[in-house]
This record gives C-alpha cells, structure tokens and sequence, in this order.
C-alpha cells in the first residue's frame, strides 16, 4: 500500500512538467531547461537532506552504481527538453504512455522478470485510457496523429527513462537510503548538465520572467526533487516492472493539472481516468496473485 502511495504522488507531481516545461522553454533552449531543472532539484534535495547528507564514502562505494542511473537521468532530460520543444503536447503525453511496456520488456531482459499474459492486459487497458484521454474521446481522431522528430526523441527519451527504472531496482543497496541515493543521481545530472551548458549559452538570470521561475522551481522542485524521492522508494519497495504502470498516471495528471493554468476538465478525462485506474488495479491484483501463490 505503501508503494502504491508513493508512485501515485510522485506520478500526480510529473503530470505538472508537461505544463512546466512549456513555461521554461518559451525563455531558453532546452539545455538551459534541463540545467536549471536540476540546479532547482538539487537544492531542495540538500534541503531536505541536510542533517544526513552523502558522505564520500558512500558516494565512492557506489561509484559505478550513482554514474550509471545519473547519466540516463541525464540523457532523458536531454531528449524531454529537446523534443518537447519541436512536438505536440498531445503527442509527446502519448508517448509517456508506452512506457510501463518498455519497462517491462527491458525489466524481462535486465531483471529477467517474466510477462505474463495478464500484464499485458492490463498495460493495454491502461494505455488505451491513456490514448481516450488525449484523443479527448473521439477515437476515430487516432487516424490524424503525425510523428515528428520531436516524437522520437520524446520516444527514445522514454526508453532511457524505463530504464533508469530497471537500473534504480537493480542497483539500489540496503545500505544507501533512498533519500541518499536520488540526491546523488541528482548531482551527478546536474554535473553533466554544468559540463554541457557552454553549448546553450551563459545563462543570465536577469533575463527570466515570473513564469520562468515557477516553470523551473517547479519542474526542478516539485517535478524532479520531491518527486523522485517518492518514485524510489516506490521502485526499491515492489520493483521496476509493477512501478513502471503507474507512469500511465502521467497523462492523467497532466489533463488534471491543466485546470491550475485556467483549462476545464470534460467527461473524457474521467473516462479515462477510470480506464487508467482500471488497468493498474489488473495489474496489481496479477502481481498479488503471483505472489501469494
């Protein structure tokens, strides 16, 4: 239950980005994004971990572990920015969608974690709600959709993200906590993006508007810090390929999210929603059953 809770909230957080980025990336290129992203998710990361931060140590033990989820949080913030500048928001929260099956199939193949018949079920029920929800119920719309280059970068973007699922699961150690670990990942992000950013520019603070500002807090803070810290916890505590489902909420949330920046909400978005719920619901109850049997 306790993991249920965490990947809710941390995918309930990820549903504001898609309306976050569209905020920073109307002032800067999408290098720059990515680097205050995690200039923003970093600090409130040390906040948080103040009194019990990484020692060297740790950090050193889990050298290869660290480096290796970083750089992938790396390349998927990369190619988010990048192809969310050039693509549809329809599009690009489509794509989000197909996620829980990259992070199965790659989980089958790392974690050796087997599919079953009703995983599949429920991935296709819930992304079937996924894709009512940003067709806004009209089904035969699904003939219109185009794929740019901005999709396929959002596409490869996702790969990278399912598999910094797989690899949080796999290298994640009793002996560093969760909170420990994202604030490592998140600084060795940050690093990469601090050695990149000469490419984008020398930012200049002074230039930014008011909604710059709540974009990048709230992208780096809500949508990257916070947010993280609860989908770790919720990956260490039932695994990569059960949390990966919930990334379904996703687009959900952005729909719902989307009424804080003056849209409404219509009968498809509850829809869907339920089609959404509906499908983690399979999915939890397959896992359950495995389990106990």
């Amino acid at each position: 239950m306790k993991a249920t809770i965490y990947l809710i909230i941390a995918t309930s957080l990820w549903g504001f980005n898609f309306h976050f980025s569209k905020l920073v990336l109307r002032e800067v290129e999408f290098l720059e994004g990515g680097l205050w992203r995690y200039i923003c998710a970093v600090s409130i990361l040390v906040i948080l971990s103040f009194n019990k931060l990484p020692s060297v140590k740790v950090f050193k033990e889990n050298l290869k572990e660290i480096v290796a989820v970083g750089i992938v949080i790396f390349l998927f913030n990369v190619l988010f920015f990048w192809g969310m500048k050039t693509t549809s928001g329809i599009n690009g929260a489509l794509i989000m969608g197909i996620n829980p099956t990259v992070t199965l199939i790659l989980s089958h193949f790392i974690l050796k974690t087997p599919i079953k018949r009703n995983h599949i079920f429920g991935i296709s029920l819930a992304l079937f709600g996924v894709l009512y929800l940003l067709l806004k119920g009209n089904i035969s719309d699904i003939t219109s959709l185009s794929f740019s280059t901005g999709d396929l970068l959002v596409l490869i973007a996702i790969s990278f993200f399912a598999l910094h699922h797989v690899w949080v699961k796999k290298y994640s150690k009793p002996t560093v906590s969760n909170q420990e670990f994202t604030t490592m990942v998140a600084i060795v992000a940050l690093f990469c993006f601090i050695l990149i950013s000469p490419f984008s520019g020398i930012p200049n603070v002074s230039n930014h508007s008011q909604s710059f500002w709540i974009g990048a807090i709230g992208i780096g803070c809500l949508g990257t810090g916070i947010s993280y810290l609860f989908w770790y916890k919720g990956i260490q505590l039932i695994g990569a390929n059960k949390a990966g489902v919930f990334v379904n909420l996703v687009p959900l949330s952005a729909g719902l999210s989307a009424t804080f920046f003056g849209e409404h909400l219509n009968y498809y978005h509850f829809i869907s929603g339920a089609l959404i719920i509906l499908g983690l619901i399979v999915m939890q109850v397959t896992f359950s059953k495995r389990k106990n049997s």
